[in-house]
């Protein structure tokens, strides 16, 4: 029995693939409340942060000519900026703020942005 238990609330955890969280899951990429929800985020690390700093360091892996630059932003998540040579793409700039500055320091023009998830 005390099996069936930790199974039935294994399956409604707030953890990746659990009932609750794909239930607030589904809220937060569906309806105003993500929006909000990630808006106070992004205000909090600037509140928290400042201007020009964040959560991580920024450092560029090189491997011949790809070069991935992480971009910290919001509390705790991180954009990328990947180069190949002379194209550049941006992956998932949920907060646009710190990626455009990054950009504009290394005078670099995006020919892509891929969003693989909402923010």
């Amino acid at each position: 029995m005390l099996h069936f238990q930790d199974e039935i609330l294994t399956k409604m955890t707030t953890q990746e693939g659990g009932c609750l969280f794909q239930i607030g899951y589904w809220f937060y990429t569906r309806t105003c409340l993500g929006y909000i929800y990630h808006r106070r985020d992004v205000n909090k690390a600037r509140e928290k942060y400042g201007e020009g700093e964040s959560h991580s360091v920024i450092q560029t892996k090189t491997y011949n000519d790809l070069k991935i630059t992480p971009v910290p932003m919001s509390l705790d998540n991180l954009a990328y900026v990947i180069t190949d040579g002379k194209t550049t793409v941006v992956i998932d700039p949920g907060d646009p703020e710190p990626v455009n500055e990054y950009l504009e320091k290394n005078n670099i023009i995006p020919d892509a942005v891929l969003v693989t998830h909402k923010h």
